[in-house]
């Protein structure tokens, strides 16, 4: 059980970033 929130944990983490860097490339993008 543990091992499985653990992956959900990272999985999370990992979407967020991946959205946080497609948002800043878009910013940067459009903003240039």
């Amino acid at each position: 059980m543990r091992q499985k929130v653990t992956l959900w944990a990272l999985f999370f983490v990992s979407e967020v970033v991946a959205a946080y860097i497609l948002f800043q490339e878009m910013k940067g993008y459009l903003f240039e």
